[in-house]
C-alpha cells in the first residue's frame, strides 16, 4: 500500500510540476504619437514610435524588447494606418522587419472595441528563415461611468506562414485610467504562451502600459 501511494504522489508531482515551470515578469508598454500634420479635424499624419520591454525569471531579467516606429496616418475616428520599421530582440537574437498595421476602432456608448492587425516580413540571422507574419489582436474596453477609469481585455494572436501555424497568443485583462486629456495609463495581468519547437511556454507577467491619442 505504501509503495501504491509514493507512486501516486510522485504522478501527481510529475503532473502539476509543469505549473511550477511556468516563467513570471512584467511587461512594459509606451506607445507615443507625435504629430506632424493635422490635414482636417479628423485627418492628421504623425510620428508612431512604441517600445516595449519583457522581464522574465528564466531570462533573469531582460528578455525581449521590440522598437516600433514609423508614420501613422489616422484617416478617421474609426481607422488609423501605420507603417513600422520593427527590431525585436530575444534573449539576444534580433531580427529586423518591415510592418503594416491597420487599425479599426468602433465606439457605442461606454464600450469601446479595436481590431489591431500586423502584417510582417521576419528577416532572422540565416535568410532561411525569413518568413512572413501576422497578428491580430481584438481589443474591448468599457469607460465606468462618472469616472476616468475602464476597464479592458484583449486577445492577440499570432501565425506563421513558414510554419503554416499560430506561434503566439497573450491575453490581457486590467484597468485603465485616463491621466489627463491626452494620456491614458494601463495596468492589468497579461498571460502568454509561445511556441518554442517542441513545446509551449507560459508567461505570466504583470502589464503597465502608457499611450496618448
Amino acid at each position: 500500500m505504501k509503495k501504491i501511494l509514493v507512486a501516486a504522489i510522485l504522478a501527481m508531482a510529475t503532473l502539476v510540476s509543469p505549473a511550477y515551470a511556468d516563467n513570471v515578469g512584467n511587461w512594459t508598454k509606451v506607445d507615443v504619437k507625435v504629430p506632424l500634420h493635422k490635414f482636417d479635424e479628423d485627418t492628421s499624419l504623425r510620428l508612431r514610435v512604441t517600445p516595449e520591454f519583457a522581464f522574465t525569471d528564466d531570462a533573469g531579467g531582460l528578455k525581449q524588447t521590440v522598437f516600433r516606429a514609423g508614420p501613422n496616418l489616422k484617416v478617421n475616428k474609426w481607422f488609423n494606418f501605420t507603417l513600422n520599421g520593427v527590431s525585436s530582440t530575444v534573449l539576444g537574437k534580433q531580427d529586423l522587419r518591415p510592418e503594416v498595421q491597420p487599425e479599426f476602432t468602433v465606439r457605442e456608448g461606454l464600450l469601446k472595441v479595436n481590431d489591431r492587425n500586423r502584417l510582417s516580413y521576419r528577416a532572422l540571422d540565416n535568410a532561411k528563415d525569413d518568413r512572413w507574419q501576422y497578428a491580430n489582436e481584438l481589443k474591448a474596453s468599457v469607460d465606468l461611468p462618472s469616472t476616468q477609469y475602464n476597464v479592458f481585455g484583449s486577445h492577440e494572436w499570432f501565425l506563421d506562414f513558414q510554419k503554416e501555424k499560430m506561434t503566439q497568443h497573450r491575453l490581457t485583462a486590467g484597468v485603465g485610467r485616463q491621466l489627463n486629456d491626452n494620456w491614458l495609463m494601463e495596468a492589468g495581468y497579461l498571460y502568454r504562451t509561445s511556441l518554442t519547437a517542441p513545446e509551449w511556454t507560459k508567461d505570466h507577467m504583470l502589464f503597465l502600459c502608457f499611450s496618448n491619442k
